[in-house]
C-alpha cells in the first residue's frame, strides 16, 4: 500500500501521483499486488555481505552439519539475525516481522526467513 493522492496536471492527461505532506485527511489508499517493500534495503546489505564473502567466512566459523533436510544451516541463522538488527528488531520474536515481508523473502531468493524458535 502507498499513500497518494491522484491530480489531473499531468501534460497528457493522465492522472499524476504526489507526496502529501500535510491535509492527510485526503490520502487515498490503494492496494498494490507488487511485492515491494520498506525493507528492500535489508536485501541490498545481504546481497553485499555475500558479494564480500560472507557466506565463506560463515562456513569456514562453523561445520555445517546436516542432520536432516530440514535443518537450517547457520548461514541463514545469522543472516536473518543480522536483517532483524539492523532492522531496529530488539527481541528474538522480531523476527517475525521480517518473516511475514514477501517481498523481502523474494528479494533474498529464500523460501522462508528462519523463525524466532530456531
Amino acid at each position: 500500500m502507498f499513500l497518494s493522492k491522484s491530480i489531473n496536471r499531468h501534460p497528457k492527461g493522465e492522472k499524476a501521483k504526489m507526496k502529501l505532506t500535510k491535509k492527510m485527511a485526503q490520502v487515498e489508499l490503494k492496494m498494490s499486488k507488487e511485492r515491494v517493500t520498506g525493507k528492500m534495503g535489508l536485501s541490498w546489505v545481504v546481497h553485499c555481505m555475500e558479494h564480500f564473502g560472507i557466506k565463506e567466512m560463515i562456513s569456514d566459523g562453523y561445520w555445517e552439519r546436516k542432520k536432516s533436510n530440514r535443518e537450517i544451516g547457520a548461514y541463514k541463522k545469522i543472516m536473518t539475525s543480522v536483517m532483524s538488527s539492523v532492522s531496529g528488531g530488539e527481541r528474538v520474536e522480531d523476527v517475525e516481522i521480517l518473516r511475514a515481508d514477501e517481498g523481502l523473502v523474494d528479494s533474498l531468493g529464500w523460501e522462508e526467513i528462519v523463525g524466532a524458535d530456531a
